[in-house]
């Protein structure tokens, strides 16, 4: 079979042109292809922690978004990477200007050990501001309208944060909110401050939600005093964990039964979740709750020092500070000890309680 073959080849190599053609080019195709698959694979297996696999599927926008932030933190410490960074932003990559103007920018202390460039940043802010970047543009006229890092010019910052505002970027609207009510720049105008809250609140914002729960619960125009309504806002507030004030107002309406029925055992509910948070209010009505053992409280001593002890701490808390006098004097949930009875009974007192000023001077016969 083999010497069949070979004489084959010698008739066909003789007399047809186009079979010896294929013998001269075949093996130039051949090594060719073979040379670009090995540039290809070792070009691939040259790139620091990427897999064949990741070659040949595409990245997504989420994970190309990753490494670049990825970048900017090395970059925090590392110059190498960034120069690398540097040179993404310097060529108009808008994912490495904005990355590059965070880390720069003060304000938003992304790494304590990077010393901060408010003129580079700004710079990068507004390349990307021009370019319609919500972000930038809010970052921009912050900056200005405060004054980080850079001389205050509320004129040349407050359109750009409108223009982001306008763009539904949230802490924009937060921001015009505040400027309309403190008169930064612009005449204080408390009317537009909650249209722009409302915005805000419209857009799922905890912060402005609870504000406007606020604005209807003691009725600040345009907005009428409706506590059933402000209950309404303060639950979309609470949607958020850390939104403590939403949850000592709803712990004030259940408890007293403003714009809800009463319900002991929710107010109990939201005051612990409110204390919890660190409302020293919350915890004041927590504590003389468990002093007093009403229901749906329990007489508990340890509850009840535990919670008084934290809001006394508060000035405002006058019948806090004198319950917790009276726990010392009787020794409830601590040893007793008259002098700590005294002095907190003493700030109780000063601070406008009547009761534990009569209490004192009971004491002072005591010896």
């Amino acid at each position: 079979m083999s010497k069949a073959l070979i004489l084959a080849h010698r008739i066909l190599w003789y007399d047809d042109k186009w079979y010896r053609l294929c013998g001269y080019v075949a093996p130039a195709l051949l090594a060719t292809l073979g040379a670009t698959c090995v540039l290809s694979w070792s070009n691939n297996w040259d790139v620091p922690g990427q897999s064949q696999a990741d070659w040949i599927k595409p990245q997504t926008p989420a994970q190309v978004l990753e490494e670049a932030h990825a970048l900017r933190d090395r970059a925090a410490f590392d110059p190498v990477a960034l120069n690398t960074l540097r040179g993404r932003a310097d060529v108009g990559d808008p994912v490495a200007q904005f990355d590059l103007a965070s880390l720069y920018d003060t304000g938003l202390n992304l790494s304590k050990n990077f010393g901060g460039d408010m003129p580079t940043a700004m710079h990068y802010y507004y390349a990307l501001a021009q370019r319609g970047d919500m972000t930038s543009e809010y970052r921009y006229g912050f900056n200005l309208v405060y004054g980080k890092g850079v001389p205050a010019d509320p004129g040349q910052g407050i359109p750009w944060i409108v223009k982001s505002a306008n763009g539904n970027y949230i802490p924009a609207m937060r921001t015009l909110a505040t400027i309309y009510r403190s008169g930064t720049g612009v005449a204080a105008n408390p009317q537009i401050s909650l249209e722009w809250t409302q915005k805000a609140a419209d857009a799922g914002d905890h912060l402005a939600q609870a504000e406007i729960g606020d604005a209807f619960w003691f009725g600040a125009p345009p907005y009428p005093k409706d506590p059933a309504k402000a209950v309404e806002w303060f639950l979309k507030a609470a949607a958020d964990p850390k939104q403590v004030e939403a949850r000592w107002w709803l712990g004030v309406a259940y408890h007293d039964g403003t714009g809800v029925q009463i319900d002991q055992t929710q107010a109990m509910n939201w005051f612990r979740q409110a204390a919890e948070l660190g409302d020293v209010r919350a915890a004041a009505q927590l504590g003389i709750g468990y002093f007093e053992g009403k229901p749906p409280y329990t007489a508990d001593n340890a509850q009840a020092f535990k919670w008084l002890k934290f809001a006394a701490n508060s000035p405002k808390e006058s019948v806090a500070q004198r319950d917790l006098g009276l726990m010392y004097f009787a020794g409830r949930g601590t040893p007793a000890d008259l002098n700590q009875a005294k002095s907190w009974l003493q700030q109780a007192s000063t601070n406008g309680d009547p009761v534990a000023r009569d209490l004192l001077a009971r004491m002072s016969t005591l010896k």
